[in-house]
């Protein structure tokens, strides 16, 4: 499984050893920064072929996890903004509140990419 592998080479990258937790938290954290990076780049064509440079010259698990459409973590922000903007009925936010669901979101994420590389790790050292 792809995710899986990239987990692992993640791991071997974050440099630290012992549980598994904090690996998994931080692997988690550095795959929502580059997931924060990718949907802020938007349809910005410079910004898009900068980072595509980018990843052909330095491949990054973190950078993958977050966007390879194998693994498709892009999936699952886009499914809980359309849940938030559901909830909200479609009303328009203003441009603070829209940053404050965006983290809101973001840090769910984080949770959940979290308990998901943790299995990766445990299922990896058994």
């Amino acid at each position: 499984m792809l995710e899986a592998r990239l987990v692992a080479e993640a791991a071997t990258k974050v440099g630290l050893s012992g549980r598994r937790e904090p690996i998994a938290r931080v692997i988690a954290g550095r795959v929502v920064e580059e997931l924060a990076a990718f949907v802020d780049a938007g349809d910005d064509q410079i910004v898009a072929g900068l980072a595509e440079i980018r990843r052909a010259a330095f491949p990054s698990p973190f950078h993958s996890l977050a966007t390879d459409p194998a693994v498709d973590t892009l999936s699952l922000f886009v499914e809980r903004r359309v849940e938030k903007l559901r909830a909200r009925a479609g009303r328009y936010l203003n441009p603070h509140d829209e940053r404050v669901e965006r983290q809101e979101v973001l840090a769910a994420l984080e949770g959940l990419l979290t308990r998901r590389y943790l299995r990766h790790l445990r299922q990896r050292t058994n």
